[in-house]
């Protein structure tokens, strides 16, 4: 089922996830992954990279606003399939 998703997705000119994650700029993708997958804090991500903690916190809002345009048309669609709307 995740192939043909895949595939429709990307008649459709929508990327998948890991496709979204990959257009957005190292330093955002850099922050989103040791946010979210390494289980870093902003502040721990500050630290390692010599930035202040607000600066990591800009970043994750902006890296998030990109990821959720890039995904739009996919989250659209895939609520508008799973709640009925009622007329």
């Amino acid at each position: 089922m995740k192939a043909i998703t895949r595939e429709l997705n990307l008649e459709l000119g929508r990327p998948t996830a890991d496709e979204a994650l990959r257009r957005l700029t190292p330093k955002y993708r850099a922050a989103v992954h040791s946010f979210y997958y390494e289980g870093y804090t902003a502040e721990e991500i500050a630290r390692m990279s010599g930035e202040k903690p607000s600066a990591i916190r800009t970043r994750l809002t902006r890296a998030r606003t990109q990821l959720r345009e890039l995904m739009k048309g996919e989250l659209d669609d895939g609520f508008s399939q799973a709640v009925p709307r009622h007329e």
